[in-house]
């Protein structure tokens, strides 16, 4: 069965009531909820657990200063006390995490087993992302061997962004969507990105409405209905927030439900 999601920030409060109702109306089957450290206090997701909304937890990336490659004494106490605790509070089934900055698979099979958990999705990434922050150095988990090594050798399952995925592909000189089917065939992942993908030419993470993309999203939706008729297919949508509401977020899940597979 296809699920689909939205995803907010714990930031985002003002939202949380609308998120659930939309749960309660069956417009959404889940929420992933991406947490900046020190934003929250588990009494502020009771809307969620009264409620027992579905909710996927996404720990913060490097544009937070978290990263796989940087476990230091004050990242490892956010993942413990924060992000852990807050997917043992919403019995969230999933962790999703970037996979980090940097080249080196010793360094991150080294570090990324202090976050084993059985939760832990570790998200493929671009090759270059949050320029600013990481000074262009290259993304882990951007290419085919990367992830095979985070997912054979470290144990990990993949959360498949299919946006860092075309972004990756464009800075490999792979034609995207042959990389992106060869990595949902290879890693057999079962949660999803996705978002409109813009800039046939560029290697940035961009994330547009379905209904701007540069490439032909009929593909994958035929691809992700094959592969629900076996197992859950999770879908979270990571397409722009405009206006005070989540009315975008359910314009873009309608769209793609529509959409007419290819």
């Amino acid at each position: 069965m296809l699920k689909y999601g939205l995803k907010i920030w714990s930031i985002n409060k003002d939202w949380f009531g609308e998120a659930t109702a939309l749960q309660k109306r069956g417009l959404i089957d889940f929420i992933e909820i991406y947490l900046v450290p020190d934003s929250f206090r588990f009494a502020d997701f009771d809307v969620f657990a009264q409620n027992e909304i579905p909710v996927m937890v996404h720990s913060p990336h490097t544009s937070h200063d978290f990263d796989v490659f940087n476990l230091n004494e004050k990242n490892l106490a956010i993942w413990k006390e924060q992000i852990v605790k807050t997917a043992d509070y919403l019995r969230s089934p999933f962790i999703i995490t970037h996979a980090g900055v940097g080249d080196s698979s010793e360094i991150f099979q080294k570090e990324a087993q202090k976050l084993k958990d059985r939760r832990v999705l570790m998200e493929n990434m671009p090759k270059i992302g949050f320029v600013k922050k990481t000074g262009g150095v290259s993304c882990f988990g951007y290419s085919k061997e990367q992830l095979e090594f985070i997912h054979e050798q470290c144990g990990f399952e993949i959360c498949l962004d299919v946006g860092h995925a075309f972004s990756s592909a464009v800075a490999q000189k792979k034609e995207p969507e042959q990389f992106a089917r060869g990595l949902i065939s290879d890693l057999q992942p079962f949660y999803f990105h996705i978002c409109g993908i813009g800039d046939t030419q560029g290697i940035g993470d961009k994330h547009l409405d379905l209904w701007q993309s540069d490439f032909d999203l009929k593909w994958l939706k035929g691809l992700l209905v094959g592969l629900s008729q076996t197992k859950d297919i999770f879908i979270a949508f990571e397409t722009p927030k405009k206006g005070k509401g989540l009315e975008n977020d359910t314009r873009n899940i309608d769209y793609f439900i529509r959409l007419n597979c290819k």
